[in-house]
């Protein structure tokens, strides 16, 4: 699995907005947003695994609340 993480510099918080992010063996790729609390996976791998990919995905509403647990392992493990 690849992960990246990284900070969309809104100001939803005095850390702004942290975002962390895996790319799951089968394409999927699952997100989680530390500063406002929700997290999700797309279940298609329409979105680049970028910054931006991961950010149209998430504002458009195009994800499910229903995250795999070695997705939730991987993203607990990465750093931001």
């Amino acid at each position: 699995m690849k992960v990246i993480s990284f900070n969309t510099g809104r100001l939803y918080t005095a850390n702004g907005q942290r975002i962390k992010a895996v790319q799951m063996d089968d394409g999927r790729i699952a997100f989680v947003d530390l500063d406002r609390h929700i997290a999700g996976v797309f279940m298609e791998d329409w979105f680049a695994f970028t910054p931006d990919g991961v950010m149209q995905g998430y504002d458009n509403g195009w994800y499910s609340l229903s995250i795999p647990l070695e997705a939730l392992k991987a993203l607990k493990a990465a750093t931001i």
